[in-house]
């Protein structure tokens, strides 16, 4: 794998696997197997893409900790900073773990589409396999239950990245987490035995190890740990044309062991002013220990930019506090006030409203507020 890695960094830059902006391991893993399942049946020279900077790999040590273990060297990854800012519309691209293309590919050419997040019902023209993030835990999950046949048996390399993502994705494929769907539990059974861990016992040593590994964001600083996992979108405000520019970082601790440190609403703003955001969505997603009865706790901050308060963007955050779709049931948080901006906070009663269904959310309180 890693020798197939080096030989498609040099190739000509017309045929690219994409994973979403947030680099994480779903994307990473389905990036690479795609193009590299691709070969058999494909002779375009399909190159996989990192949305993530080269210098920001390192705030993904899970990512890191699983390209060791396959034996691929980070340095023969293609990160998107390495690509033109906008790719020519004749560029052929596969959208993995997203259905919208962003930034330099939004543009391109896109042909096929494999995701578990809500259609955006964009690249009419692409063939698609989106499933709901009801159906599907993993990106992963969905890929190798259509990409892979077990009668022609499983690379083990490609089945050890996607089992990786899947049990990262899923909670280690948890019951109690609520995460893992019928798809992911048919890819398991089909990647597992084919995996370095094989064995259900070996498996939960494994994840525990990459969810540690996940966890500890401890030593990142305040503008580090929202670009570790970060995602924007654009939505038109009830009074179109205008558009709401929103920005949403997830984390792995709670807000009483981050607002605290000096200077955090100062960075927050000026993250926010940077990517000229009107809001600034923080996600934070922690367990709460108890050994066999640990439990999952989320929280939500919402943080407006001085230029956002003049737009009127705290309404957003009101009626996002009324909704009561997409799992989102938030519940009034103390939070600290900031010196300029503007700020609220929940937590989140129904833990099963992550990213996936809390943008749902965001886009539809979006469309419904005025821009001032």
């Amino acid at each position: 794998m890693d020798t197939f890695l080096a030989q498609r960094q040099q190739a000509p830059r017309t045929h690219l696997v994409v994973g979403n902006e947030a680099g994480d391991l779903d994307s990473l893993a389905c990036a690479i197997a795609f193009a590299y399942l691709a070969q058999a049946n494909d002779s375009a020279p399909w190159v996989p893409i990192v949305q993530t900077p080269r210098a920001d790999l390192v705030l993904r040590p899970e990512n890191l900790r699983v390209l060791a273990h396959c034996g691929i060297d980070p340095a023969h990854l293609c990160c998107v900073d390495e690509l033109p800012k906008l790719l020519p519309a004749s560029t052929c691209v596969v959208l993995v773990d997203h259905n919208r293309a962003t930034g330099p590919f939004r543009d391109a050419n896109v042909v096929r589409i494999i995701d578990h997040h809500n259609d955006e019902h964009a690249h009419g023209e692409a063939l698609r396999t989106i499933y709901a993030p009801g159906d599907a835990g993993s990106c992963a999950s969905v890929l190798a239950t259509h990409m892979l046949e077990r009668s022609r048996g499983v690379d083990r390399t490609v089945a050890d990245l996607l089992y990786s993502a899947i049990l990262v994705d899923t909670i280690g494929l948890s019951a109690r987490a609520g995460k893992a769907q019928a798809c992911d539990l048919a890819a398991r059974d089909l990647l597992a035995p084919a995996s370095s861990w094989a064995r259900s016992d070996a498996a939960e040593l494994w994840f525990d190890t990459l969810q540690h590994t996940k966890n500890d964001v401890s030593h990142l600083s305040t503008s580090e740990k929202l670009r570790r996992d970060y995602k924007a979108f654009e939505c038109a405000t009830r009074n179109a044309p205008r558009t709401w520019h929103i920005g949403t970082a997830s984390t792995t601790e709670p807000l009483s062991a981050w607002s605290p440190t000096p200077h955090f609403f100062e960075d927050l703003d000026a993250f926010a002013r940077a990517r000229s955001l009107h809001a600034l969505v923080v996600l934070t997603s922690y367990e709460i220990p108890g050994g066999e009865h640990a439990t999952l706790a989320r929280e939500v901050l919402f943080y407006v930019p001085a230029t956002g308060i003049a737009s009127g963007a705290p309404a957003l955050a009101e009626a996002l506090a009324a909704t009561h779709t997409h799992f989102v049931d938030l519940v009034p948080l103390d939070v600290a006030t900031p010196k300029h901006g503007w700020a609220r906070a929940w937590t989140q009663r129904d833990v099963r409203a992550s990213r996936k269904q809390l943008v749902p959310a965001l886009r539809d309180v979006c469309a419904s507020v005025e821009q001032a």
